[in-house]
C-alpha cells in the first residue's frame, strides 16, 4: 500500500516536472522574433542615390535625363563644397562632391514598370568633363562614387563605402529593392541592392579637353523582396501548448498508470507491484446479491423466535 502511494506521488512529481519544463521553454521563446519572406511586384521603384566626388579640381557639367527627357538638375542634384560639414571626414580626399537622388518634393518612385517611352534608359546621369589638353594628371584623376538608399539618408560620405573608379568609362547601375517590416506591418527599413557594370562608350565621347561619361540606372526587377518580423510564440500559443500537454499527460500517462474513478480500478502501478485496493474488493464483494444473502442469514428462524419468546415468558413468570 505504501509502495503504491510512493510510486503514485513520484509519478505526479515527474509529470509536474515535465509540465513545468515545457512551460519554461515556451516562455523562453516568447520574445524571439523570426522573419517571413515574400516577394511582391510593384509598379514603380525609387532608384538608388549616387554620391559623385572628384579627387582633382576638374570642371564638370551635368545633364540628368528621365526616359530620355532632361529634368530640372536643381531638383535631382545637390552640390557639396569641401568646406561643408558633411565632407569633414573626407576633406583631404576629394575636391568636390555632388549627390544625385530623386526629388523629395514629389513621388520619389520615378522608375516605372510601364515606362512612358519604351526602349530608352530609365535614368541617365551624364557627366561632361572639361580640362586643358596638356593637363594629363588632373584629366585622368579617378572618381569616388558611392551608391546608397535615398529612403534611408539624404547623403552618404562614408569613405569606406566609396568606390575608386576610372573617369572615362560608361557604367550601368543595376538595382533591386528590399523592404523590412516590423510586427505591426510598418516599414522598418528599406535597402537597395546594386551591381555596377561597365558599358560601351563611343569614341566620339572623347575629344581633346573634353570627355562625356554616363551612369545609367536600370531596375533589374520590379519584384521586391519583403521580410516581416513575426513572433511565433505568443501567449495564446503558450496556453494552447500547455493545455495540450496537460491533457496528454493526464490521459495517456496518469490514468493508465494510476487508474481513475472512485475506487481507482487497476493501473499499471498496481499491476507492477501486485497490489489491489481493498475498496475495490469490497465493492465487488458486497454487490446486491451478496448483501441480500447476508441479510437473509441474519434473520432469526421460527424455532429460534419461539425459544426467545419462551425464555422471556419464563423469566417473567418466575419473577
Amino acid at each position: 500500500m505504501y509502495l503504491a502511494r510512493i510510486l503514485h506521488s513520484l509519478l505526479i512529481f515527474i509529470l509536474i516536472g515535465i509540465f513545468a519544463f515545457n512551460l519554461f521553454k515556451s516562455y523562453q521563446g516568447y520574445n524571439d522574433i523570426t522573419q517571413k519572406i515574400q516577394v511582391i511586384t510593384v509598379d514603380k521603384l525609387v532608384p538608388p542615390a549616387l554620391t559623385f566626388c572628384t579627387t582633382k579640381p576638374v570642371d564638370y557639367d551635368f545633364d540628368i535625363r528621365l526616359y530620355n527627357v532632361s529634368v530640372n538638375r536643381g531638383l535631382y542634384l545637390k552640390p557639396y563644397a569641401p568646406e561643408e560639414d558633411e565632407l569633414k571626414f573626407i576633406r583631404n580626399q576629394v575636391s568636390r562632391c555632388w549627390v544625385l537622388s530623386p526629388p523629395t518634393n514629389d513621388d520619389r518612385a520615378i522608375i516605372k514598370f510601364h515606362p512612358p517611352t519604351s526602349n530608352v534608359p530609365d535614368l541617365e546621369f551624364i557627366t561632361e568633363r572639361t580640362f586643358p589638353p596638356d593637363d594629363i594628371e588632373n584629366s585622368q584623376a579617378p572618381l569616388l562614387v558611392n551608391i546608397f538608399d535615398p529612403l534611408q539618408s539624404n547623403s552618404s560620405f562614408d569613405f569606406n563605402r566609396f568606390l575608386l573608379l576610372a573617369p572615362e568609362v560608361n557604367r550601368a547601375i543595376q538595382f533591386t529593392r528590399t523592404v523590412n517590416r516590423d510586427l505591426k506591418g510598418n516599414v522598418k527599413r528599406t535597402d537597395v541592392k546594386y551591381n555596377i557594370v561597365d558599358e560601351y562608350r563611343a569614341p566620339t565621347d572623347s575629344s581633346p579637353g573634353r570627355s562625356i561619361n554616363r551612369f545609367t540606372f536600370r531596375a533589374v526587377s520590379f519584384d521586391v523582396v519583403q521580410t516581416q518580423d513575426v513572433q511565433i510564440v505568443t501567449i495564446w500559443s503558450i496556453l494552447s501548448n500547455c493545455f495540450t500537454l496537460l491533457g496528454v499527460l493526464i490521459g495517456s500517462v496518469y490514468f493508465p498508470f494510476v487508474g481513475h474513478g472512485k475506487y481507482r480500478p487497476w493501473g499499471y502501478i498496481n499491476q507492477l507491484i501486485g497490489y489491489y485496493p481493498i475498496e475495490h474488493i469490497k465493492r465487488s464483494y458486497f454487490d446486491k446479491d451478496s448483501r441480500n444473502d447476508l441479510e437473509q442469514n441474519n434473520v432469526p428462524k421460527l424455532d429460534e423466535r419461539l425459544e426467545i419468546y419462551l425464555e422471556k415468558f419464563g423469566h417473567s413468570r418466575y419473577e
